[in-house]
């Protein structure tokens, strides 16, 4: 059941959402156990995204996964270069949070 946030300072690219949407879904299944069936996403474009000083074109996403998932080393360079890609930003000026919890809810009931 993961949820994950796309940031980006970019312009909206609207035409672009669904294929990233797509994209991340796919990529998800990099991580054991996880698909796009479980998959929550939001794209969030024109953000103030400020990386070094700079407002150059960068992203960050944020990843929310249930449960311990062991490494993403994968997903994290498979995600990076799927936004650089797509959105013409250096894979330097693209950060992704990786947050576990074993404290996740679903349909009113806390899963275990």
């Amino acid at each position: 059941m993961p949820f994950l946030c796309m940031k980006t300072n970019a312009k909206n690219h609207s035409d672009l959402e669904k294929k990233l949407k797509s994209a991340f879904g796919e990529k998800i299944a990099l991580i054991e156990g996880k698909s796009e069936k479980w998959l929550m996403t939001e794209i969030l474009w024109d953000r103030r995204l400020w990386f070094r000083g700079s407002s150059d074109p960068c992203a960050i996403l944020l990843l929310f996964v249930f449960g311990r998932n062991g490494s993403y080393q994968s997903l994290s360079m498979a995600l990076t270069e799927l936004l650089s890609k797509e959105l013409q930003i250096p894979q330097s000026r693209i950060y992704i949070g990786i947050y576990e919890t074993d404290q996740w809810a679903w349909d009113g009931k806390m899963l275990s």
